[in-house]
């Protein structure tokens, strides 16, 4: 093998394994953080944001003959169609965990208590490596 043939292998395999390390970015990251900060993040901490956007709530459609227990439930401003864990502050509600109501739709929103979401997130990275 020529010299150059080596070095082009090298770079190659390199440039291969340094573009294969680096995890794929979520886009609704970029709703939290700047660009410069989502780079400076190192992967366990890019993992649990990642984690938290999919995990953090679930949004569940209320049967009819349950609508009117949860009348006095909050109700939220957005829609539920493209709702994600940044699209609004859930700070308030992930302590204890919480219910809130879609203004208008049959859906609601359910916030996992903070103590569950990492606890389920731990097990996940865990799973991962």
């Amino acid at each position: 093998m020529t010299l150059n043939r080596l070095v082009l292998f090298i770079f190659l395999l390199v440039g291969t394994s340094t573009f294969a390390q680096k995890p794929t970015v979520d886009e609704r990251l970029l709703n939290q953080f700047s660009q410069e900060q989502i780079k400076a993040m190192d992967a366990p901490r890019l993992a649990y944001w990642t984690f938290y956007l999919d995990h953090s709530f679930q949004i569940v459609a209320i049967p009819d003959q349950k609508a009117e227990y949860l009348v006095d439930l909050p109700t939220l401003n957005v829609p539920s169609k493209g709702f994600h864990a940044f699209s609004i502050n859930l700070d308030e509600y992930q302590k204890e965990g919480a219910q809130l109501l879609f203004r208008g739709e049959k859906n609601m929103l359910l916030i996992k208590p903070m103590s569950q979401l990492i606890e389920e997130f731990n097990t996940y990275y865990q799973s991962s490596k």
